[in-house]
């Protein structure tokens, strides 16, 4: 067992010396995300980008660094980024969405997670953000809908349900919010 750990720090020893290649950062990143050492993954996803601006999974996965650090203005740039490369990344709009939500941009929330319904009606998770953005602007009813979707998607999707027996109660129907 001793083996393995020493032979995995030797080679991440001389792989951090001598990467030059944009694959070589990117994949010296993922090891530095895996060990949450995300601040080092950032550097190295960053080197990696400089040499290869044209990889969306660079800007993806220093997207998830960078939100396991709060910072998500970053993480919102960044999947703006694999948008622009990759304008059918799902994820990418569903995760920029989370990121507005959390910097209370909530129209920017919707559009991203109504793009991604539109790109999927099948999207689960995008019909429950939905609905918390909507409960923001006080739009009861479209996060009562958007609830009901995820619903009826996943049957047994206990946020949706819990989320809209919430606003159900918000609105005085307390016979139907449970």
């Amino acid at each position: 067992m001793k083996n393995i750990y020493l032979t995995i720090v030797i080679f991440s020893i001389s792989f951090y010396t001598y990467a030059q290649t944009a694959d070589e950062y990117y994949a010296y990143g993922s090891l530095k995300m895996e060990l949450e050492n995300y601040d080092a993954s950032i550097e190295e996803f960053t080197k990696s980008i400089a040499l290869n601006p044209h990889n969306p999974e660079a800007y993806y996965l220093r997207a998830f660094s960078k939100r396991q650090l709060g910072d998500y203005k970053g993480f919102i740039e960044d999947h703006s980024k694999v948008i622009e490369l990759d304008p059918e990344n799902l994820a990418s709009y569903y995760y920029r969405g989370l990121g507005n939500y959390n910097l209370g941009y909530y129209k920017d929330a919707i559009a991203d997670y109504t793009t991604v319904i539109q790109m999927d009606s099948a999207y689960v998770d995008a019909y429950l953000e939905r609905g918390v953005v909507k409960v923001e602007f006080e739009d009861y009813i479209g996060a009562i809908e958007d609830y009901t979707k995820a619903i009826d998607l996943n049957p047994e999707y206990i946020d949706a349900y819990f989320n809209r027996g919430l606003v159900k109660g918000k609105l005085k129907d307390f016979s139907n919010a449970i």
